[in-house]
């Protein structure tokens, strides 16, 4: 399994445009992509943070994901709302409940 992490902050003013759009990219990962086996977005506290977590089943699964025309139109919608621009992270796993 590969798991990912991304972190980036959106403009103040844009929080609703940039929850819409993660809300429809990630309808369309949990139903195009069933070797994604985590697609999960999260806001922070803060209110403009954003976290999103990603498990893929190997990486036939990740370069799936990466070449999906729907996560370049989220990238395209979403990275110009973003103060921060997102911040991948490799994780790895070292306990995981199922």
């Amino acid at each position: 399994m590969i798991y990912r992490r991304a972190e980036f902050k959106v403009r103040h003013d844009k929080i609703e445009e940039a929850e819409g759009i993660i809300a429809a990219f990630i309808t369309q990962v949990h139903t195009n992509e069933p070797d994604t086996k985590i697609y999960d977005a999260f806001l922070e506290e803060d209110g403009y943070t954003f976290m999103h977590l990603m498990a893929f089943s190997g990486a036939d699964a990740e370069e799936q994901h990466r070449n999906t025309p729907y996560l370049q139109e989220f990238v395209a919608k979403l990275y110009p709302l973003c103060e921060v621009q997102p911040v991948f992270t490799k994780l790895s796993a070292i306990g995981v409940a199922k």
